[in-house]
């Protein structure tokens, strides 16, 4: 029939949106400087290190090494045990290793891993801070359960900068999880993952966490050194996590596999301009695949990518550069199966997806109404007043920055308060309120009531339980004009949701602020006045699998809206995809469909 050859019949309706951000280009997000905030905060001058003679097998050396949980180093010997062209091997335990095991891996990490790496992402710094050319490789008895290996640029800063920094390039790697054979393909491979994350850090880039881990998960991919079942089967169980979001704690396995199976989609797709436009991405959200697009195809968005990698994940259509891949072969991602007529519904963050089969008994034209939020939250926590605060933007690696200038001439016992709300990573992640009255040449860390030690002082980190109100004396600078900044410092990996300020006020000047009356004489780098609603939108995508290969119609609904979609006559398996759209916060969207046909 006719209607059975049109490829799709769209038909939507009762559109609403909310645009709760401003149009305008999100503001930069200033990179944490250790050696500018050592300077700053702590009085740190450093001067060149004198040049050490290089270490020989049989050498032995202290390293501080950091519990992944905690964030706590402790220090340790280790012993030389064998020696490469590009890497030494150390032992905490050196009789618990297989010399000849050793001597194998530095040979795989010469021959394989060195220069393929290199060739794929550039060069690390040669020598680096030990001025050893060559890498360390260490293996220690206690990292952290469940990880094998990391990489910490804490290590390649003096440690004037970076208290207990191991002053070396290096990787830690758990002897307890690799075992005595050293030479195994998932040690080479872990090895390759780390090498990754190095020369990234050494080039100076800020990849955000999940695009790190993805461009590490697709090296090792790219080198043959891991098996396409592993990370992305796991992926494929729980397709509803998000992508651009980070968890050590929940379904790890599943992160690293969505995160390298889009890295992988991308190159499969872009091939390797794509990717390595890609890698050089900054910025929170999918800030990078943006990028990434105005270089290798404008005439895409970024939206659209993730609908197609969305679809390919469920279709793994062979041949189709849009929905499939030609580098992986992928088992079936978890989906349910529905009725006609049933109502669903679904919460999921964004950038995540979910996955609805049905039976195509009487199947002629798909109908799906649907309804979702037209707004998220960009944090979990309503304004302590009125309906704005500040929010720093979200980043591994940064020193955003929230500044003001205060007259405090005619003040004898000024104190500043404010309100605030923060869930940090702790002890990794830190608020800190500085303060300067000689232009910033020096700067002063002041202590809120909450705060806690931290490498800069005073500060705050880890989950505040709700709004709370500091105060901190500023005392110190009566009769002058101050400045005080809040600065968030984020270390390189892994972000909880952050910080909000509110109702900042010092009474001894009459000052008040509650945050509803713009941004005035705030000076913000990588903050901004938000009223907490980000846009959101989902992706509804109908899925056909037919005698002639597949066929998606799709439809970006902002609210409310319905998608009619004609059947195909051969179609074999029809699915639903469900993907929600929002940047800049990890809170999830709900969604709710009623799926109906009509007859033929």
């Amino acid at each position: 029939m006719i209607r059975r050859m049109i490829a799709a019949v769209i038909a939507m309706c009762a559109w609403t949106t909310v645009l709760a951000q401003s149009t305008d280009p999100l503001p930069a997000i200033p990179p944490r400087d250790r050696a500018a905030l050592a300077r700053e905060l702590l009085g740190v001058t450093v001067t060149e290190l004198p040049a050490p003679a290089l270490a020989t097998v049989g050498d032995r050396r202290t390293f501080y090494a950091m519990d992944i949980e905690s964030g706590e180093r402790r220090g340790l010997q280790a012993e030389m045990i064998a020696a490469g062209s590009h890497a030494t091997l150390w032992a905490e335990t050196p009789d618990s290793i297989d010399v000849d095991a050793a001597a194998s891996l530095l040979q795989q990490f010469d021959d394989v891993v060195y220069p393929a790496v290199r060739e794929m992402w550039g060069s690390e710094d040669i020598p680096g801070i030990d001025g050893d050319p060559r890498l360390m490789i260490v293996f220690v008895e206690d990292v952290e359960s469940g990880t094998a290996a990391y990489y910490s640029s804490s290590d390649r800063y003096p440690s004037e900068i970076v208290p207990l920094s191991s002053e070396a390039d290096l990787f830690f790697v758990s002897s307890a999880l690799v075992g005595n054979r050293l030479d195994r393909p998932q040690v080479v491979a872990t090895l390759a993952h780390e090498f990754q994350h190095m020369i990234r850090d050494h080039r100076g880039e800020r990849p955000q966490t999940w695009l790190n881990e993805g461009l590490s998960t697709y090296t090792e991919l790219a080198l043959g050194l891991l098996p396409s079942d592993w990370a992305f089967s796991t992926f494929q169980r729980s397709p509803g996590i998000q992508l651009t979001d980070w968890s050590l704690e929940e379904n790890r396995g599943a992160h690293y596999g969505a995160a390298g199976l889009f890295v992988t989609y991308v190159a499969d797709r872009f091939g390797r301009d794509g990717v390595t436009a890609l890698a050089a991405g900054e910025g929170p959200g999918l800030a990078p695949v943006r990028a990434m697009l105005t270089m290798v195809d404008p005439t895409l968005d970024a939206e659209t990518v993730i609908a197609d990698w969305t679809a390919a994940n469920f279709l793994r259509a062979e041949g189709s550069a849009a929905y499939g891949y030609r580098s992986v072969t992928l088992p079936v991602p978890d989906s349910r199966p529905v009725e006609w007529g049933e109502t669903i519904k679904t919460s999921l963050p964004p950038y995540a997806a979910a996955y609805y089969t049905l039976d195509l008994a009487g199947a002629g034209v798909l109908t799906v109404d649907v309804n979702a939020d037209i707004a998220v939250p960009m944090l979990p926590a309503s304004p302590a007043s009125g309906d704005h605060f500040w929010v720093p933007l979200r980043a591994d690696d940064s020193a955003a920055a929230l500044t003001r200038e205060f007259d405090l001439a005619s003040a004898s016992t000024p104190e500043l308060r404010f309100d605030v709300w923060y869930d940090l990573e702790d002890n990794y992640d830190y608020l800190l309120l500085t303060a300067t009255a000689d232009g910033g040449a020096t700067w002063q860390v002041l202590e809120p009531d909450s705060a806690v030690d931290s490498p800069y002082g005073p500060a705050l980190t880890g989950y505040s339980g709700g709004w709370r109100t500091e105060r901190v004396s500023l005392e110190n600078y009566a009769g002058q004009r101050v400045r005080v900044r809040w600065l968030v410092v984020t270390d390189d990996a892994l972000t909880e949701p952050g910080v909000a300020l509110d109702d900042i006020a010092v009474d001894a000047i009459e000052f008040h602020d509650d945050t509803e009356q713009g941004v005035g004489d705030w000076s913000a780098a990588g903050w901004v006045l938000t009223d907490n609603r980000i846009e959101a939108s989902v992706w509804v995508q109908v899925m056909q699998r037919t005698g002639s290969g597949v066929r998606v119609d799709r439809q970006r609904v902002y609210g409310s809206g319905r998608l009619d979609v004609a059947v195909a006559p051969d179609a074999r398996e029809v699915a639903i995809a469900v993907t929600p759209l929002a940047d800049m916060t990890t809170e999830p969207i709900s969604v709710a469909l009623t799926i109906q046909t009509l007859p033929d």
